[in-house]
């Protein structure tokens, strides 16, 4: 449902959708086409459908976006937010909505990125394949966490964006072809003797007025479980990269 400030429906909404069609999480808008209007991106679920999810994008009127055959997404419908992200990430001025998947097995983690055109085909080079360890409580293994969608920016002024993603207790940073920064990921230290999950997006700002963007993130919403007795908390990554 899209309304005016007014509580009015806007032209052409709502939307019905199909029988056990649902939508989980917060949509995105972006004018994708460069006609000077916004689309509205957003992942559809449904426990009766294969794929369980597909990502759909209106037009401002809410007829379908042109040509767009809706891919689908296998872990749409218990798994974390999968609201795609906007960026030109090829700089070839055409925008990819970008997206992650995260499949747990017994013995690994399989994390898929993932870049789709505005044809719905995938960018060249996409989907990255990454392999963490498997998701428990010991030693070299990754903690259960939900994840947030990527935040995507140019953050070392190269002209092409770096993608960030927080997931468990680390924070990646893949550059705009979907590969690992070196020295990434960035692990969070325990604190009061326990770990720091992270469940929400990254984010970039200048927070400290030095000219670049640093990524700031926070990790689980309080509780009075967690590492910091249920307070909030946050980590910010200084950038380097471009300062003097």
């Amino acid at each position: 449902m899209t309304k005016r400030k007014d509580a009015n429906p806007f032209p052409g909404f709502p939307i019905v959708m199909n029988e056990g069609d649902y939508f989980r999480w917060a949509v995105n808008v972006d004018d994708l086409d460069g006609d000077g209007t916004t689309e509205i991106i957003a992942v559809v679920s449904n426990t009766s459908s294969t794929p369980r999810s597909r990502i759909l994008i209106l037009k401002h009127d809410g007829t379908p976006f042109p040509d767009w055959p809706s891919p689908g997404l296998d872990r749409g419908v218990n798994s974390s937010d999968q609201t795609p992200a906007v960026a030109d990430l090829n700089g070839d001025g055409a925008k990819e909505l970008v997206t992650i998947e995260v499949y747990t097995w017994v013995g690994r983690t399989d994390v898929t990125l993932h870049a789709f055109g505005l044809d719905g085909a995938e960018l060249a080079g996409f989907p990255k394949q990454l392999t963490l360890p498997p998701v428990g409580f010991d030693a070299d293994e990754v903690f259960p966490s939900r994840h947030g969608v990527p935040s995507i920016a140019d953050l070392d002024g190269d002209g092409y964006p770096e993608i960030a993603w927080s997931y468990s207790n680390r924070i990646y940073l893949f550059d705009h072809e979907g590969n690992v920064l070196p020295g990434w990921p960035f692990i969070t230290p325990d604190y009061n003797g326990k770990i720091m999950l992270f469940e929400n997006a990254a984010a970039s700002g200048d927070v400290d007025g030095d000219g670049d963007l640093d990524i700031c993130a926070k990790p689980w919403s309080p509780r009075r479980n967690n590492a910091l007795g249920g307070k909030s908390h946050f980590d910010f990554l200084e950038n380097l990269s471009t300062s003097d």
